[in-house]
């Protein structure tokens, strides 16, 4: 599996451990944007690693801040509007390991055919790194999203939620 891995530093979060977790799990792809990272280099980056057409290869990995209005980037807020036609067709999969950021998933899940995992509330720091890397490790091993989350989530998950995709098959007359 693909990993387009955004992992930005903020001023209250540096999310470096957990993105190392994603790097150093055998069986994944990862293509990391670590650091600084801003939505003209996010932009630039999917456009030159991921390709429209094979949406199931690739999964969109976010690590951070967000809140009901978005994605804390470097640079600001990513409001997912401006996020889902980047998503549309490209990725398969996204994976929101940040607080509170059940909106912005539902928008992307309802513009996208994309299986969105998100959060319905304020995580803690360790436990979303638990989490992402437990989600990493079983990715690698299965394969399949759905089998890696519910491989690890906690029990009596109250924090996160999947959001399932669909595609339209075109039938072959």
């Amino acid at each position: 599996m693909n990993v387009l891995l955004v992992a930005p530093k903020t001023e209250e979060l540096s999310t470096e451990d957990e993105a190392q977790e994603w790097i150093r799990t055998d069986g994944l792809h990862v293509v990391p944007l670590i650091g600084n990272v801003t939505r003209p280099e996010l932009v630039a980056d999917v456009k030159t690693y991921v390709s429209i057409g094979n949406p199931d290869d690739w999964i969109f990995v976010f690590l951070g801040h967000s809140s009901e209005n978005g994605l804390i980037l470097s640079d600001g807020l990513l409001r997912p509007q401006l996020l889902a036609p980047l998503i549309r067709g490209r990725f398969g999969y996204v994976f929101l390991n940040s607080c509170s950021n059940l909106r912005p998933a539902q928008i992307l899940q309802n513009e996208t055919s994309a299986t969105i995992i998100a959060t319905v509330r304020e995580l803690v720091d360790e436990e979303a790194l638990q989490t992402g890397s437990l989600f990493a490790q079983a990715l690698a091993i299965t394969g399949d999203v759905r089998e890696a989350f519910n491989a690890s989530k906690q029990a009596e998950n109250a924090d996160y939620v999947m959001l399932a995709g669909f595609r339209f098959e075109e039938r072959k007359r």
